[in-house]
This record gives C-alpha cells, sequence and structure tokens, in this order.
C-alpha cells in the first residue's frame, strides 16, 4: 500500500516537471459569443453593480484581477468578479474606456503572465423625476367602510416607498393605510377633520420624497351641525339691577362652553357673565357702549364654535339741557379767512346734556370736498375739523362765500339732545402780498459776550420780504415789527432786519434755559401780511452761572397761524443743542423713530438668517444665487405715550459666494414704514395730538458664516444705511417736517440641530441684535437729536424640511431693550419655494410673518412677502421679476379707510438711461364703502434719486378715470 502511494507521488512529479519545461498552458480571458470589448451602462447618480462574465483559463491559478484607466467613481471586486459605481450627473452622456487585467501566480521558474481586456463604460441620461398624481380630498362617514387605493408614483428609481401621515399626528380612528398596496381603508367610528399628507420615497441616491396634500373629513349624519341662537341687542340703565339668560347652542358635540367678550376688552361695569348658566347679569354703575360677541364651542376634535353679535348699551338718567357756554362761539358769530394763510380756530364748547359730546362743522355749499356722499362735513378745500378738539384748521384753497355754515353739538343721550349756531364763513380770494424770501432756517448758535460795554452783538440776521405782484408797486415799503416788544436782552433793528444782543446794563439779564418765542411780522399799512415765529434760547458757554460768555440758540419757524383775531405762534420744541442734553426736542422721535429702525433691521438680518440657513457647504461657489424678494407688513402697538398703527413695504437682495465650511454675502435692504400716531391725553396737552410719520431707508449689510459638519451655524454681520424722514404734526393745522436719517446695525447669532421630526431638521437657535438710528437736521426737525439705541435678544426654533419646496416654519422669542418699546415678543415665520415655475433657474419664494407683544410690551406687526431666487447659468443671463403688493390708505381725497394694494409687474432690466422699465397693473380695494380702484401702469426710470411713473387708474365709486404723471427726482 506504501509502494502505491510512493508510486502516485512520483508520477504527479513527472507531469509537473513536464508542464514546466514545457511552458505550461496558455492564459486566457475570453466572453460568449467571442467579444472583445465589454460595454457596462451606468445610470447618473444611481449606484449600479455589474457582474463581469469572464472565463479565465490557462496559466497558474489562482488569479489576480485589476482595473487601469477607468474614473475614480468605479471600483473592482475581485473576490465576487463585480464592477460597480455611481457615475455623477454631470458626467451624464460620456464614455470612458478602460482596461480589464488578469494576472496569473508566480510559477517561480519563469516570468508571471497576464493578459488585458476592453472595457466601455457608457453613462446614459437621467431617469424621469419622481412625481406623484394628487389624490384629492377623502370623504367619509362614521361606521360606514371605505377602501381606496391611493395613485401610484411615477419616474425616478424603482421601488417606491410610500406613506399617509396627518397634522395631528393620528388618522381618523378606525382607519389605516398599506404602504404595500397604497391602500387607505377602514370603518372611522368618530368625526374627524385634518390636513394629510400622501407621500412617495424612491430607491436613488440620494433619495427623492414627493408629497401631496390630502384633506380627510369623516362627517357624521347623526350629528347636526352647531347652532346657535340669535340674542337681543342689551339695553341698561344706570343704577338699575338687570339679568339675562342667553340662548342655548344645539348641535355639535356636547358639552359646550360659552363666552361673552366685548371688542373694548371690558364688560360694562358693574356687569358679569357667567358661563355656566349663560347667565349675564348685574348692576351697572357707568355709561358704556360697545359692540359684543357672545359665543359657543363644542367638544368635537377639533372643536367648532360658532358666534353672535349683541350691542350693549348702558345710559345714564339725566334731565339737564345741552347748550353752548356763550351765544356767539366765534366772535360776531363770522369768520373771515383768506386763501393761501394759515388758520387754526378753537370753537367754544357746550355745556349739559349727557357726555361725551360730538361737535360737528359743516357748509351747505357744494364746493368740491374730499367726501361727495357725506354732506355733514362739507367745508371749503383745504380747511378740516376736529370733533375732538374743537378746533377748525388748515390753509383754505379757494374762494368761498356761500350760505351761513352750521356748528353743531349733538350729546349721547337716548334720544340725543342738540344744539346749533350759524357762522359766516367768509373765505376771501388770495392776493399779491408780501412774503418773506426764507420760509425756514435751522438751529444757528451765537457766541456772545455777557458782560461787554461795546456795542450790540449781533445774533441774527432777519430774512427781508418781497411783493408777490409784478412788477413791484411804486412806492411799495414793508414795514417789519418785531412781538413781543418787551424788555429783554435782544434789540430788533428794522433797517435791515437784524436782531442784536445788548448789555443787561440795559436790559434784564436773559434767562438761562428757557425758549422764548417772537413774532416777526411784515405789515404794508396797517394789514399783516406774513408772520415768522422766531425761537431763542440762551446758556452759558460752560453751564457755569460765573461764566463771561452766553451761546444763544435761534431758530426761524414757518408755522404761524391765524385764530380768527391775530396771528399767533404754536408752542416751541427748541431746546439748547448742548452735547449733555438727555432728550430730542420732539417727543414723537423719540417713541416713533426706532419702530423705523427695528423694521429696517429685522428685514435685513432676517433676509441674512434665510441665506445662512439655506447654504450647504462643500465645493468652491463664486456665485450662488441673487434672491430679490418684495414684502409688505402691518405695525401697530403703544410707545412713549402715543398709539400708532401703520404698514411696511421692503425689498430686499443678496449674494454669497464660499466655500468648504465657510460663507460670505451681502444683503441689500430698501423699507419704507408709514406710520399713523395718536398721543394719549398727557401729550395732548402739550400739543402733540397726532400725525404720519414715514420713512425711507436703504441699507447694506455684509455678513460671514461658518458651517459644521454636524449642522450647525455660526454668523455675524454688519451693517449701514441712511433715508429720509417725513413727519406731520396735526396740532390743529398742518406742519411738515422732513429730514435725514442714518442707521447702523449689527447681527451674530447662532444655531444647531436638535432633532429630525417628520423627514425635517429642527433647529434651536440664538442672537442678538442691534441698532443705532441717527436723525440729521433738516426742514423744521431739530438739527441735534441723539443717537437712539436698541440691543435685541433672540432665541427660539427652526423647522426645514430636506424635501426642496418644502415649508420651513420658525418661532421665536425676542426679548427688546433700549430706547423705544421695551419686552418681550413671539414671533413666527412661515416660508415655502417653487421651482421651475418660468425657468428651471428660478425658484418663486413666499413667506408670511407675525408677532405679537408679551407682558406690558404692546406691539403686533404681519408681514408678507415674495420673491424670485435667480441663479444664473453659464452665461450669467436671465430675467428677472419683481412683485409688489403692500397696503396703502385710501387717500385720494384725506379719507381715513384703509385698503388693501395689490401690484404686479415685469421688468425689464438693462438700459443705461432708463435704469428699469416696469409696467405693472394694480387694484386697491378700500374697506369703507367696498369701492374698487384699477390701474395699469409703465415706471419709465426707477433708480434711488429718479422715479418716472405713468399710470391709468379708474375708480367705481364715482366713475372717475384719469391719467396720472409723476416724476420725482432727489437733489
Amino acid at each position: 500500500m506504501h509502494g502505491m502511494n510512493y508510486f502516485k507521488a512520483v508520477v504527479q512529479a513527472c507531469l509537473v516537471l513536464t508542464l514546466a519545461a514545457c511552458g505550461g498552458s496558455h492564459l486566457s480571458v475570453e466572453l460568449p459569443g467571442g467579444r472583445r470589448t465589454l460595454t457596462l451602462d451606468f445610470p447618473p447618480g444611481q449606484a449600479m453593480e455589474h457582474r463581469l462574465p469572464f472565463r479565465i483559463s490557462g496559466g497558474v491559478p489562482p488569479y489576480e484581477s485589476s482595473i487601469e484607466g477607468c474614473p475614480d467613481w468605479v471600483s473592482l471586486f475581485p473576490d465576487q468578479g463585480v464592477l460597480a459605481g455611481t457615475a455623477p450627473v454631470a458626467e451624464r452622456g460620456k464614455t470612458f474606456f478602460c482596461t480589464y487585467r488578469v494576472t496569473e501566480s508566480d510559477p517561480g521558474f519563469r516570468p508571471q503572465r497576464s493578459v488585458t481586456y476592453g472595457l466601455r463604460l457608457a453613462v446614459g441620461s437621467l431617469p424621469d423625476r419622481l412625481s406623484l398624481p394628487d389624490p384629492g380630498k377623502v370623504s367619509l362617514s362614521v361606521g360606514t367602510f371605505d377602501s381606496e387605493v391611493l395613485p401610484a408614483a411615477t419616474g425616478g428609481v424603482q421601488p417606491y416607498t410610500y406613506s399617509f401621515t396627518c397634522a395631528g399626528g393620528a388618522l381618523p380612528s378606525g382607519m389605516g393605510f398599506a404602504p404595500q398596496t397604497r391602500t387607505f381603508a377602514g370603518t372611522p367610528d368618530a368625526p374627524f377633520r385634518d390636513s394629510c399628507t400622501y407621500a412617495a420615497t424612491d430607491s436613488s441616491q440620494p433619495a427623492e420624497t414627493v408629497s401631496k396634500a390630502v384633506e380627510v373629513e369623516v362627517k357624521s349624519p347623526d350629528i347636526p351641525e352647531l347652532a346657535l341662537g340669535e340674542p337681543s341687542d342689551v339695553r341698561l340703565s344706570a343704577g338699575t339691577f338687570h339679568s339675562e339668560v342667553l340662548p342655548a347652542a344645539t348641535g355639535g358635540v356636547q358639552p359646550y362652553t360659552y363666552s361673552f367678550t366685548c371688542a373694548g376688552g371690558a364688560l360694562p361695569s358693574g356687569m358679569g357673565f357667567a358661563p355656566q348658566t349663560r347667565t349675564f347679569a348685574g348692576t351697572p354703575d357707568a355709561p358704556f357702549r360697545d359692540s359684543c360677541t357672545y359665543a359657543a364651542t363644542d367638544s368635537s376634535q377639533p372643536a367648532e364654535t360658532v358666534s353672535k353679535a349683541v350691542e350693549v348699551e348702558v345710559t345714564v338718567p339725566v334731565t339737564r339741557t345741552l347748550m353752548f357756554v356763550e351765544m356767539y362761539v366765534v366772535p360776531g358769530n363770522v369768520l373771515r379767512l383768506r386763501v393761501g394763510e394759515r388758520a387754526r380756530i378753537t370753537f367754544k364748547e357746550a355745556i349739559g346734556g349727557v357726555p361725551p359730546h360730538t361737535y360737528e362743522l359743516h357748509c351747505p355749499d357744494p364746493v368740491p370736498i374730499s367726501d361727495p356722499e357725506n354732506p355733514t362735513r362739507l367745508l371749503p378745500p383745504g380747511l378740516g375739523f376736529s370733533p375732538q378738539t374743537r378746533v377748525l384748521s388748515g390753509t383754505p384753497e379757494m374762494a368761498y362765500g356761500g350760505p351761513d355754515c352750521t356748528y353743531q353739538v349733538i350729546d349721547s343721550d337716548t334720544p340725543p339732545a342738540t344744539d346749533a349756531r350759524s357762522i359766516a364763513l367768509i373765505v376771501d380770494p388770495e392776493r399779491a402780498k408780501w412774503r418773506f424770501t426764507s420760509r425756514s432756517l435751522a438751529q444757528m448758535d451765537r457766541l456772545l459776550n455777557r458782560n461787554n460795554d461795546a456795542d450790540p452783538q449781533l445774533v441774527l440776521e432777519l430774512p427781508e420780504a418781497m411783493v408777490e405782484a409784478e412788477p413791484q408797486p411804486e412806492n411799495a415799503v414793508p414795514v417789519y415789527k418785531w412781538l413781543p416788544d418787551k424788555s429783554s436782552p435782544l434789540k430788533f433793528d428794522p433797517d435791515p432786519p437784524r436782531l442784536e444782543y445788548v448789555h443787561p446794563s440795559s436790559a434784564a439779564d436773559p434767562p438761562l434755559g428757557t425758549t422764548s418765542t417772537y413774532r416777526y411780522q411784515v405789515l404794508f399799512g396797517d394789514t399783516v401780511e406774513d408772520t415768522l415765529c422766531v425761537d431763542v434760547n440762551f446758556r452759558d458757554e460752560d453751564e457755569d452761572d460765573d461764566a463771561d460768555r452766553l451761546i444763544a440758540s435761534v431758530r426761524i419757524r414757518d408755522d404761524a397761524y391765524y385764530d380768527g383775531e391775530e396771528h399767533r405762534c404754536p408752542p416751541s420744541p427748541l431746546q439748547p443743542s448742548s452735547a449733555s442734553r438727555a432728550a430730542p426736542s420732539n417727543p414723537v422721535h423719540t417713541a416713533l423713530a426706532p419702530i423705523h429702525a427695528r423694521r429696517a433691521v429685522d428685514v435685513a438680518h432676517a433676509a441674512v438668517r434665510d441665506r445662512v440657513r439655506g447654504w450647504s457647504p462643500g465645493a468652491p461657489r463664486m456665485l450662488s444665487a441673487i434672491i430679490p424678494a418684495v414684502g409688505i407688513g402691518s405695525l401697530s402697538g403703544q410707545s412713549g405715550g402715543f398709539d400708532y398703527t401703520g404698514s411696511s413695504e421692503s425689498v430686499s437682495a443678496g449674494v454669497e459666494l464660499g466655500a468648504g465650511s465657510w460663507q460670505a454675502g451681502l444683503i441689500g435692504s430698501f423699507t419704507r414704514t408709514d406710520l399713523h400716531y395718536r398721543a394719549k391725553a398727557s401729550l395732548a396737552a402739550h400739543g402733540y395730538r397726532g400725525g404720519e410719520h414715514d420713512t425711507e431707508i436703504l441699507s447694506v449689510h455684509p455678513f460671514a458664516a461658518w458651517h459644521a459638519a454636524s449642522g450647525g451655524h455660526l454668523w455675524a454681520t454688519l451693517g449701514a444705511g441712511m433715508g429720509d424722514l417725513r413727519h406731520r404734526d396735526d396740532l390743529g393745522f398742518p406742519s411738515w417736517s422732513r429730514s435725514d436719517v442714518r442707521l447702523r446695525a449689527w447681527s451674530a447669532g447662532a444655531s444647531v440641530p436638535v432633532a429630525d421630526v417628520l423627514a425635517g431638521e429642527l433647529q434651536a437657535e440664538a442672537g442678538i441684535e442691534s441698532f443705532a438710528f441717527e436723525i440729521e437736521g433738516g426742514g423744521r426737525i431739530s438739527p441735534s437729536l441723539p443717537t437712539m439705541h436698541g440691543r435685541d435678544y433672540r432665541a427660539g426654533l427652526a423647522w426645514s424640511a430636506p424635501v426642496r419646496g418644502a415649508p420651513s416654519v420658525s418661532m421665536a422669542y425676542r426679548h427688546r431693550t433700549g430706547d423705544g418699546p421695551e419686552g418681550g415678543q413671539l414671533e413666527a415665520k412661515g416660508s415655502v419655494s417653487v421651482e421651475g415655475v418660468f425657468d428651471p433657474r428660478l425658484t418663486l419664494i413666499g413667506s408670511a410673518e407675525g408677532s405679537f407683544g408679551v407682558g406690558e410690551y404692546e406691539h403686533d406687526s404681519w408681514g408678507l412677502s415674495g420673491g424670485v431666487r435667480f441663479s444664473p447659468g453659464e452665461s450669467r443671463r436671465g430675467f428677472g421679476l419683481e412683485l409688489d403688493t403692500r397696503l396703502v390708505p385710501a387717500g385720494e381725497g384725506g379719507s381715513v379707510d384703509v385698503g388693501m394694494r395689490g401690484e404686479a409687474g415685469y421688468g425689464l432690466r438693462g438700459w443705461p438711461v432708463l435704469g428699469t422699465l416696469r409696467p405693472h397693473v394694480g387694484l386697491i380695494r378700500y374697506s369703507g364703502d367696498g369701492s374698487l380702484r384699477r390701474s395699469l401702469g409703465v415706471d419709465l426710470r426707477d433708480t434711488p434719486n429718479s422715479r418716472i411713473k405713468l399710470e391709468l387708474y379708474d375708480r367705481t365709486r364715482d366713475g372717475l378715470r384719469a391719467l396720472k404723471f409723476t416724476l420725482d427726482h432727489r437733489f
């Protein structure tokens, strides 16, 4: 046996030696069919594996396999005989040729042999985009089985994965969804109503997901709709007990919850409402009248609420008679004004009756006015009457000599008592008269020697008057007058008109830190032709009573008015222009200027935060996107004793670049804010009642950001801007002013992703914002107002889905400090984007935001914005789309109604002379009478300094059609 084994071993050794001597069989690699090149397909963006069908023979096994000259996105797995990889999308349509090499094992007594085979790698076209049909609304009934197969997805890479979720977190009770068969089936057993999402995800790498919104509603045929009986209006008498059970609700899902609220925020004093018994009862002790709401809410999920309006009035029985204090409400009941001359007349107050009293002044002659449908408010153009202050003010624009006007008072009794007087109102035509050539000067300071015995020292050269008539009448010599003519250190020299300081030895020592107002007048004959108001304020140079020099601050104002007897000057807000002054001259600026600044900062810094959130670290990008966005907003609140409401329009655009984890960019922002304000009673006593406060601010904000691999962000931005401020005080007469403003701002923030929620990324945010707002001297605004500061701390959460076009939502709490309104504020913002509607490189974006104050901070706002994200192609060309939607007052004739304005336009850019050529259409709906104004126009030139507009519009209220041409230029 051992001999046989030995014999076999010898034979085998001989065979090996024989093969080695002959060189062995030839190494070869073959394919079925004798092909010399193997073609493999790789769809772009999709992971592929190809098993190589080679037959290897000959040589000395085992063999080693490798590839040569293949692109780096493909790899060979020799043990499995598989070639795998994912072709980049950028390589779509390309073909690559490389080599597959097989090498035998080392034979030891001769060189190794290897053989190659050609490979052809073809990158095909992209598969169709994943799409999902709209499944439509799903309506079900309680207790009825229903089964519905939702539509299948198409495109992308199969297989697909389906899901069905509802915003409330759960499907209707009794219903289920089978992803494998796309079947939504079951027997619902309770009412249900919610917004759900049907989504499909393909198998591409990375996976793509599309979703459709589905409204699901389950109704119960046995439960009627919630209804509430109609309560009657409630008429009460002060001091008399009243108890009333309000109607009960029916339908819906019991039990019910009842509430009774009034628009003013409180029930009548002494009255209360018991929700359990629906009883409105009590003994009122004060007059009251308001529109209230009686509401019932059932226990369904979600709950349903119905409400009814109830008018509640509490009257106080009185026996007094309403009457005017004097027979004449103005001297002689005759009022004579002149066209072009500012007037302010306070009418007499009535006594008796039931307060509050309502005052009216109207003239029966049908002259052109702002409100032709309300004849009780007819007044000559340019004049307005304030029922609250009983002041007739304004500048008449045309002569009037019609029938007598009526001044009437109405009390709040039931029925109301009235009293009236006839007023002979006469507006004489404008005539040529002497007027001062300079109407307004900024504040001027003059350094004076306090104890100088020399000649009088010049304080100010006063402007001279010129006659308006052409040619100038012969021997026309005006007379200048200075009032009041009292003992003071100031001396008036009429030839030429100048103001001088006289040593205290010949006049009283001037009071320091107190403003004195003088009237500087030009007379022709005995008639006062024109009046300027001159404010003078003295102070020590070094704020030392022993100082030898004084500083005289002087300002000329053009706001004198005629009160029916003589020309007067309103109270002066002039303060010394010392740098140590604690407050600006006008409290309106202190209260409202930070509102404008914060709005401009909010718009710009929100754009920066959006840019940082949307950045994806990666390869270097020199210019990723240009994003123009247009927004509107509404503002309301209280600040510094002023109640304000208003609107804001904004336009912002940004560019960015970066590489890796770093990002840098620039945001440009333009914000216009219009505020209407009304002062509280404590400020009204000092002459502040109401008016308008408007700004236009253009600013730029460079920013930088760092992005962590975990998804966190750090960013910082600076900003600077400038613009105009326009201000109108209604002090019983219109008083306009204008100035320049400057804005400085900075912001820093950080965010960190904390969780994945519903296939989205939830981030925690923290940040700080600050601004500085400075008003330069101009018009009749004090030239030395201090800079106003603010600093806001911000923290919150932001959610964004990885699916392109899906909405994002953010919630934040902001604490505001510094000048202006302070306190807490809650903010919410949502945004959504849609790609490729007009052009593959364009993304339409839209967002909505809102905020409201917390605690003592009373400030509410909301905003809407829309715009276009434009990513230029290789040619750097494309088109831009401009959208404009904003709130505007319906002020064609001074109405206080507010209208919603919508405007859309298409911007054509690139003309060096015209700038932007922009045709647009617009629509305004007025809330007062429901009328519409339609417009069709074109902006022939639209630059920061010039604007030319041509607009054709009509109004449904009066059928008026007009062509409006506007030319604005800023020097």
